[in-house]
């Protein structure tokens, strides 16, 4: 059996750590290195993981000064040495024949990437997410797909040929949040082969007060994140072969950037947003986009107040669960 490298990047996750380790350590498949990194937590995740590692020699554990889940998902690409790599955050857990399943698919299949589908925990309910691809995708077309948000650009919930990772020499961007969408996306351009498991193998707890559910101004890096991957694809030379992907995704950004201003009840993130979007809102290109879509570019068109207020209004009528209670 190869060697498969599981992540865990851990910042003040005591209350989670248990149920997250615990579903590692009963996987099937028994050959695994287990990186547990403790990003200058403050509270006790260093004692339980330090715990944890006296038990198990296939734990590892590395601590620093805090200094952002990238960094430490970097730190943990650096050191890991198995042929094959998992990401994990410290409050998701996986089913017990995760690792089994996915490097089952991995292998027969001679993919770089395997793919399942997930579930997410909600404080109230769980919900069942499932991607519908089957068999296997070439890189550029699972990139494609990613572009166009038909696959989840978080690094959970798959598993990738480590030297694919290393060979790439890309690496998450240190010091921003939503970091996912430039690295993962990347690696899946460079992938040869991309395969889907069609069974939800990883839980992932969406937490109240993340940064999803709760006002963050970091959000906006998500317009950081896609300026970086179009200059990758200009300096690869690929920019033009994705082109209106691109373009429809940037677009689709701005407008989800300008709704989440609108729910977390911020006119001026909305502001900003449009101020730092690189395609003034009179240039968006209306056929990439749906009938909703076209209509909130209409609105953002007459001024960001009149978009604010419509939506408000809208939301107030027929979703009022969207507003997060201050």
């Amino acid at each position: 059996m190869q060697l498969v490298s599981i992540i865990v990047p851990i910042y003040n996750s005591e209350v989670y750590l248990d149920k997250t380790i615990t579903s590692i350590l009963s996987q099937t498949y028994k050959n695994l290195e287990i990186l547990l990194i403790n990003d200058g937590s403050i509270d006790n995740s260093l004692d339980i993981i330090t715990r944890y590692k006296n038990k198990d020699s296939r734990i590892k554990v590395f601590s620093h000064q805090n200094s952002g889940q990238s960094f430490t998902r970097n730190k943990g690409i650096e050191n890991c040495t198995g042929d094959f790599l998992v990401f994990l955050d410290s409050d998701d857990w996986i089913e017990e024949h995760f690792i089994e399943k996915m490097y089952t698919k991995i292998s027969e299949g001679k993919s770089d990437i395997v793919v399942c589908d997930y579930y997410i925990s909600y404080p109230n309910e769980t919900k069942k997410m499932s991607y519908n691809l089957s068999g296997y995708f070439k890189g550029d077309e699972s990139f494609r797909l990613m572009l166009n948000s038909e696959i989840s650009h978080t690094c959970w919930g798959k598993m990738y040929k480590t030297s694919l990772i290393k060979k790439s020499k890309v690496f998450f961007p240190v010091g921003k949040t939503n970091e996912d969408l430039f690295t993962v996306s990347i690696w899946f351009l460079l992938a040869k082969k991309v395969t889907f498991l069609n069974e939800a193998l990883i839980t992932s707890r969406d937490r109240e007060g993340s940064i999803t559910n709760s006002f963050s101004q970091k959000f906006i890096d998500l317009l950081f994140i896609l300026k970086l991957l179009k200059d990758y694809l200009i300096e690869k030379k690929l920019y033009q072969k994705f082109e209106n992907d691109y373009k429809k995704k940037y677009q689709k950004m701005i407008l989800y950037l300008a709704n989440y201003g609108v729910r977390m009840k911020r006119i001026d993130f909305i502001k900003e947003v449009i101020r730092m979007s690189n395609v003034p809102i009179g240039q968006f290109n209306k056929e990439l986009l749906t009938t909703k879509e076209k209509v909130a570019v209409s609105l953002l068109s007459k001024g960001v107040i009149v978009y604010y207020l419509f939506t408000r209004i809208y939301y107030k009528l027929y979703a009022k669960h969207v507003f997060i209670v201050k």
